[in-house]
């Protein structure tokens, strides 16, 4: 989730490990899901899922809409196998 030197510099600054240096580390599961959950927060993903508005959502991480068809089959799927309406 993690994606260009600000976005490292900044996952840096609030982790205080050097991801710049060392990008490699956000390949380790822990990294790599304990900053994308602060990255998801961090933008206000949350509030825009809650909204199901997946148009918004894959704008605010993607910065267009790349992966949205994608992205709204998981969502139909997932909501049918735990039988969200």
């Amino acid at each position: 989730m993690i994606t260009g030197r600000a976005n490292y510099a900044a996952t840096s600054k609030e982790f205080g490990v050097d991801f710049v240096h060392s990008p490699a580390l956000l390949e380790r599961e822990d990294y790599a899901a304990l900053t994308a959950g602060w990255w998801w927060k961090a933008h206000g993903c949350n509030e825009i899922a809650d909204e199901r508005d997946f148009v918004a959502l894959t704008r605010r991480i993607n910065g267009g809409l790349t992966g949205l068809e994608d992205r709204t089959l998981r969502w139909e799927r997932a909501k049918f196998e735990l039988g969200v309406k």
